[in-house]
């Protein structure tokens, strides 16, 4: 197994990958675009590489099919205070966040199975206790971390599993943060990107 390396990879991903680095694009009024971007429904689903591309203004890539093997997948969404930061120059507020998560179908010996890596992350204003700070974004705390494996059959390895308490916060909008990262950690996520929909819209 790749184990070891997993959350180090995601991690390097989610840090290498600055959210607030959108280029001045023109963003696909309805629907998904050739990126698999869905500015409506604050939504990204597709490869790594064409969330780079969409990041950085570069020509979009061939659509790749869900069942590829060794190709980093991407499932991003976020509520409507990050989409004001990273889209309108607005400044973040308190319980804006954001969810990541990366999913490789493997090869070769490993072949048949999955891995994942997931983040929930939001900003506060205040330290948050027990989080995972990201030094490179102020204010942004990773309050949800969870990798695991699924093999042939659809059994769960959870590999790693971080989960913020955030009952001794005084504020509202970080509690209804952390359930949305609870649900989002049970919730089916389908990696055709047509297929998705998510109800909050906060």
């Amino acid at each position: 197994m790749k184990n070891k390396s997993i959350f180090c990879i995601g991690m390097a991903i989610l840090l290498s990958t600055y959210l607030f680095c959108i280029p001045g694009q023109v963003i696909a009024a309805h629907g998904f675009d050739e990126y698999g971007y869905n500015e409506n429904a604050r939504l990204f689903v597709g490869t790594f590489d064409n969330w780079e591309a969409f990041i950085y203004g570069q020509p979009s890539l061939p659509p790749v099919e869900p069942s590829a093997t060794d190709v980093l997948f991407i499932t991003r969404n976020w509520n409507k205070s990050f989409d004001d930061a990273m889209f309108h120059d607005k400044p973040l507020k308190d319980g804006a966040w954001c969810s990541s998560l990366f999913h490789t179908n493997l090869s070769g010996a490993q072949l048949g199975w999955t891995s994942y890596e997931y983040f929930f992350y939001i900003y506060s204003s205040v330290p948050i206790p027990n989080s995972i700070p990201i030094v490179e974004m102020p204010g942004i705390y990773i309050i949800v971390q969870k990798s695991w494996l699924t093999d042939p059959f659809g059994n769960v390895m959870i590999l790693s599993e971080h989960l913020t308490d955030l009952s001794q916060i005084n504020k509202d909008i970080l509690h209804n943060s952390m359930n949305i990262a609870k649900s989002f950690i049970h919730k089916k996520i389908n990696v055709n990107a047509h297929n998705n929909s998510y109800s909050d819209k906060t």
